[in-house]
């Protein structure tokens, strides 16, 4: 290998990308130029994406040197096992032995391999994209279908459909990547290409210049709209990802509904039951108070003689002393402690608009929060209704 780079006279630094280095390297075009300003040779060397998004690989490296004084163009490629590329530019070299004038071509330019490997990469991508393609269509006719409601929505199918539109962001994120890489190459490839023939050769523009140089710029543009349409696929995911969002939020609402339902339900059990207490406690109490011996007798005899008049214990009246004034305490410490909570609440959501930056209304605070521009809150059974620019301060 040592021999063979230094026979070719090919920059050592390249070895290292023939091996595959784990990361993509930039495209490199070096001239050398002799004492006398005249061009001796050209170098351009450049790694192209590896669209497989499953099997990795080493990336397909392609060194070009263009030794003007041996009349001499040698071209290095590094690439993994069985790659599709290098196989189709086999059979197309093998195609032009037997046609001269391919032949000619591929040595009118320096820069004909490099197109020619270029564009293989370029048409090899088309078929992931299309894998890709399919796999995102699939995808957003379940989101329509979820939409349109021909599949009943639950949330294990919302959760598959999510995982989907994850992988979707992820391979659009990749190819988008490597459509930049692409991109790269073959911005480098134009630029090196002109610097040659314009800039060290000062050549004029020929037929086979003009040939590369199209073929050059059709690749770049293809590329472009390669990515392009990348972004544009990332961007329907992205909508259909709300959209599924949107649908678990419903899908959730409509069981908070449920349960509120539900709970509207067992509320009006407990009513009833509550209804039902306090229909029966009056007996119970009454007959509480007659069993703990209150009353002295059944009946007691009065002044006349009459027995008929019922009697009560000096307990009793104590029973009252006691019951009534704490019941009212009880009532009036509920009250106090409800008041107190109530002031508090509100104190703490005016606080945090305040510190949020955002003005609030409460409920209750009069006409002073009102700004002086026509504005009336009613209450929930009438409509709101405010000029347009009204605000509320606090």
């Amino acid at each position: 290998m040592r021999e063979l780079f230094a026979w070719l006279a090919i920059d050592a630094s390249f070895a290292k990308n023939t091996l595959g280095r784990p990361d993509y390297w930039a495209p490199l075009s070096r001239a050398a130029i002799d004492d006398s300003g005249d061009l001796r040779g050209f170098e351009f060397s450049c790694q192209h994406p590896r669209w497989h998004l499953t099997i990795q690989g080493s990336p397909l490296a392609v060194y070009m040197n263009y030794m003007r004084t041996r009349n001499l163009i040698v071209y290095i490629l590094a690439h993994k096992e069985k790659d599709t590329t290098i196989d189709t530019l086999k059979r197309l070299m093998q195609l032009s032995f037997d046609r001269p004038q391919m032949i000619r071509s591929l040595l009118d330019d320096p820069f004909h391999i490099h197109l020619v490997v270029s564009n293989l990469s370029f048409e090899a991508s088309k078929r992931h994209v299309e894998k890709f393609r399919r796999f995102m269509h699939n995808k957003m006719e379940q989101v329509h279908d979820h939409l349109e409601g021909v599949i009943k929505t639950d949330r294990s199918k919302l959760a598959s459909l999510t995982a989907g539109l994850q992988v979707i962001s992820q391979n659009a994120d990749s190819h988008i990547a490597n459509a930049e890489v692409a991109i790269m190459c073959a911005e480098g490839i134009c630029a090196a290409h002109k610097r040659l023939h314009t800039t060290l050769l000062h050549l004029p523009p020929t037929r086979a210049y003009e040939a590369t140089a199209d073929v050059a710029e059709y690749i770049l543009a293809s590329l472009r709209k390669q990515k392009m349409w990348f972004i544009n696929y990332k961007s329907r995911k992205d909508g259909a990802m709300n959209l599924v969002y949107n649908l678990v939020t419903q899908n959730d609402a409509e069981n908070n509904l449920l349960i509120a339902r539900d709970m509207r339900r067992d509320s009006a059990s407990m009513s009833a039951i509550a209804a039902l207490t306090m229909v029966f406690l009056p007996g119970t109490f009454t007959a509480t108070i007659i069993d703990a011996g209150i009353f002295h007798d059944a009946f007691c005899d009065n002044d006349d003689g009459d027995s008929s008049t019922a009697c009560v214990s000096g307990v009793w009246w104590l029973w009252l002393a006691l019951t009534v004034p704490l019941t009212l305490l009880v009532i009036a410490s509920w009250r106090i402690y409800h008041a107190s909570t109530m002031i508090k609440r509100r104190e703490g959501v005016v606080r945090q608009g305040k510190k949020a930056g955002y003005r609030t209304l409460l409920p209750g605070w009069g006409k002073q929060n009102v700004s002086p521009r026509k504005m009336s809150i009613l209450d929930g059974s009438q409509k709101v209704t405010a000029d347009r620019g009204a605000e509320v301060g606090v």
